[in-house]
């Protein structure tokens, strides 16, 4: 179960593209992992107010420093950590 609180990045995944370019890699690496895993991917929405990585996308870690949570560097899917590490078709990233 994938839960969202971004209507726009819902409807795209469920679609399977989007007109951004790094929002396709983001959905193909959805996609690639859910069919190498025979994983059936369900979305479903959730109101910001409960989405617990609402506050870390603000910068605003308060919430998982208070519950003992740990950093841990993301681990990416070929395709798109070679993307994100090159800065893409435009230019740098911002990671």
């Amino acid at each position: 179960m994938l839960f969202s609180d971004n209507s726009g990045a819902e409807k795209s995944t469920v679609k399977g593209s989007s007109r951004a370019f790094d929002h396709n890699m983001l959905i193909h690496e959805i996609w690639t992992h859910a069919v190498a895993h025979d994983i059936k991917l369900w979305i479903e929405r959730v109101p910001s107010e409960f989405n617990i990585s609402d506050s870390p996308s603000r910068f605003d870690y308060k919430l998982l420093e208070d519950i003992g949570a740990t950093w841990r560097k993301p681990v990416l899917g070929a395709g798109l950590d070679h993307i994100l590490m090159s800065g893409g078709p435009s230019g740098p990233a911002c990671v």
